[in-house]
């Protein structure tokens, strides 16, 4: 976790009171409920690009295939997507992996680690010191709807050794789930996420947090547990936009980065992040 900031208006930044922790170095464009009306979409360049879930209408086949090309025409370095509820009970969801080849990862209630640009272990006093939220309603930056204070901090980040200046090198842990209901039971693929991922995605928002009071409490739980500096969810098209955690989420960003906006047309632009 880091020191959350957004730029406001004017395009100065806007700090939150959150722990400190050295950036990822990264650019994160965060996309969701695109229904096959992916080509719609306005996908600023950027390191990772991450399809929260429904990037089908139904199901459709067709949808599939043309997604898959278009994450072939993106020029994001990683390629994230999950499952949304359009997709989970697809006929062809156990060759899906096949379907999007050209996504680097499909995460399915798993991990994947990709390398940040090196540092050789220090970080500038001038860099930016954790998130920087752009996009949201008319595609301007926005500020959290809540300032999060933290009391104690907490790791962000793996190091690895091997960078390319001989420092060691920094990773970032993306975890994605598949798609639940909202639940207020256990959920065992849930309590599977480990407790050092820095993304977590997920379909449905969790409680609380862009869901128009109709997200998962379950995910909360897990989201107080695990801590992570981000976490991206959709479904909810309404809802779309970013918040800052508070109390026992104090640290997280959440954004809801759904796309479609009335009904299934696109309406709500790419959120994208410098974390």
């Amino acid at each position: 976790m880091g020191q959350a900031g957004f730029k406001d208006n004017t395009g100065e930044k806007v700090p939150s009171p959150t722990s400190l922790a050295p950036p990822f170095g990264l650019k994160v464009v965060c996309v969701s409920d695109t229904h096959g009306r992916h080509r719609k979409v306005n996908v600023p360049a950027g390191d990772v690009l991450i399809h929260a879930g429904d990037w089908t209408h139904f199901g459709k086949l067709r949808d599939v295939t043309d997604f898959n090309e278009w994450l072939g025409e993106q020029p994001h370095k990683h390629k994230i997507v999950i499952n949304g509820n359009h997709e989970h009970n697809a006929p062809w969801k156990h060759e899906v992996r096949k379907l999007l080849s050209n996504a680097t990862h499909f995460l399915c209630d798993e991990s994947c680690v990709i390398e940040c640009p090196s540092q050789g272990g220090v970080v500038s006093e001038a860099a930016d010191s954790g998130v920087m939220v752009s996009g949201g309603d008319g595609g301007g930056p926005r500020r959290p709807s809540q300032d999060s204070v933290v009391s104690e901090p907490a790791d962000s980040g793996v190091m690895a050794s091997g960078g390319d200046d001989g420092g060691p090198q920094r990773t970032l842990k993306i975890h994605g789930t598949n798609f639940f209901w909202p639940m207020t039971t256990p959920n065992p693929y849930y309590g599977a996420i480990a407790d050092d991922v820095d993304v977590l995605l997920c379909h449905g928002p969790c409680y609380g947090f862009c869901d128009n009071s109709t997200g998962c409490r379950t995910m909360l739980q897990h989201v107080e547990r695990v801590r992570p500096r981000l976490v991206v969810s959709g479904h909810i098209h309404s809802a779309h936009g970013v918040m800052e955690g508070t109390g026992r989420t104090s640290g997280t960003t959440f954004i809801n980065a759904a796309n479609a906006k009335e009904g299934y047309s696109m309406g709500w632009d790419a959120v994208v992040v410098d974390i």
